[in-house]
């Protein structure tokens, strides 16, 4: 939303920090774990687990699922799903997020943001919490705050970003889980991390002019604790929406830019490490 021009740079940082504060609070004991299934198989693991305080938190991919919990009925639901064949792994987010049992969280953190100044959008910001994109009469700061509570379904909004005109996707944090997201749902479809440490061997490519590619209509991606950036390692908010701007020499005309807003998780292992499997599809985001 920073990025869209809603909120000012110095108030997205305000907010971000408000946020950390709150959901450190207030979802103390919790925390998520990612599932290599879908919707509907995560909600079979929870029901066999019989641990109804567990909650589908995120839907990341069509096979990716990121569910939410106290930390006893979390840990129970993640063996449950290994026990039947289900590859998971716990997410190093020491908090519940998206679960109903934030609920008063989210209005506290309403209330801390509420009066800082909303702006007009400059470029659509579509949200995979409310499943459309904002408008200008959207109380965007509730918008925000419903995040902490809400589910977030991110495949549909990927894929109306792409109708809307993206020809790419760029990650807009220190990773590339949402660009694993954004492969796992729209295969074939072009991704950036500018933001990820490079590696001998990308360093090296991008050193050389030869493997450098054109630009592309690109929607950059974030990851929340509240619509404003995904949940990566230590407590950060992950749901910033971040704005997409063709390129004119290579896109033609700048019409139909988008701004995607990714509320999810990025995946890590409480030692820090990314979650990878032998295929590194569970990469993903919470």
């Amino acid at each position: 939303m920073v990025c869209a021009g809603a909120f000012t740079v110095t108030d997205g940082a305000r907010m971000a920090a408000a946020l950390v504060e709150v959901l450190a609070r207030r979802g103390r004991g919790g925390g998520m774990g990612l599932l290599e299934a879908g919707e509907d198989a995560a909600r079979d693991r929870i029901r066999r687990a019989a641990e109804p305080d567990v909650v589908v938190a995120c839907l990341n991919a069509p096979a990716a699922t990121v569910i939410s919990g106290p930390d006893g009925p979390l840990e129970h639901v993640l063996r449950t799903a290994r026990a039947t064949g289900v590859r998971a792994v716990r997410l190093a987010v020491p908090y519940l997020a998206h679960h109903p049992a934030m609920s008063g969280a989210d209005d506290e953190w309403y209330e801390l943001i509420r009066p800082l100044p909303q702006r007009p959008l400059e470029l659509p910001v579509h949200s995979p919490v409310r499943g459309r994109a904002y408008r200008d009469d959207d109380d965007l700061h509730r918008a925000l705050a419903d995040c902490i509570v809400r589910p977030v379904r991110l495949p549909a909004t990927l894929r109306a970003v792409r109708a809307a005109g993206a020809t790419a996707f760029a990650e807009a944090g220190a990773g590339d889980a949402l660009c694993q997201c954004a492969r796992l749902t729209l295969p074939g479809t072009r991704t950036l991390a500018p933001l990820r440490a490079p590696t001998r061997d990308r360093s090296r490519r991008l050193s050389n002019p030869a493997h450098r590619t054109p630009s592309a209509a690109a929607a950059p991606l974030t990851g929340p604790d509240g619509d404003g950036n995904a949940h990566h390692t230590p407590p950060t908010p992950a749901n910033t929406p971040t704005a997409s701007r063709p390129d004119p020499r290579t896109d033609g005309p700048a019409d139909g830019r988008t701004t995607s807003r990714a509320d999810a998780h990025t995946g890590r292992t409480p030692d820090g490490q990314a979650n990878r499997g032998p295929d590194q599809r569970l990469r993903g985001a919470s």
